[in-house]
């Protein structure tokens, strides 16, 4: 779980970083559970539906499966498995600053909208008067 305190900024950076130090180790991780005060809502669960999101969790809610598995995609064949422990071995050997990139690149990649967030991003930029055919800058 985690730890209360900060903003939503500062838990999804906690996230990336346990996301981090799992595939550090040679290990796969999974989001699951639930952002305190912004994830766990009836909203959400009203999106995901209460099996979802007691089982998984309410990350989905806003952002897209962090594998591609869960779009029916990586389902462990040997070229998977053998991509999977060649980038493990060339993350033991990343100098800090190599590391440090590959940390923003993984908080990028978990920050992915999914689209029926961008789509209320979209609510709101008309609701407050932006042009609504100006593309987000996303």
């Amino acid at each position: 779980p985690l730890n209360p305190g900060g903003g939503f900024a500062s838990k999804f950076q906690l996230v990336a970083a346990k996301a981090m130090k799992a595939l550090k180790k040679g290990h796969a991780f999974r989001l699951v559970g639930h952002f305190a005060g912004y994830s766990a809502i009836k909203p959400c669960e009203q999106v995901l539906g209460a099996t979802v999101y007691k089982k998984k969790g309410s990350y989905a809610c806003f952002f897209k499966p962090e594998r591609d598995c869960e779009e029916g995609h990586g389902k462990g064949e040997a070229s998977d498995q053998e991509a999977s422990k060649a980038a493990s071995t060339r993350f033991q050997s990343l100098s800090k600053a190599e590391e440090a990139a590959l940390y923003h690149a993984l908080e990028a990649y978990l920050f992915r909208l999914n689209d029926d967030t961008i789509e209320q991003f979209r609510v709101r930029q008309t609701h407050v008067g932006f042009d609504e055919n100006r593309n987000l800058p996303l």
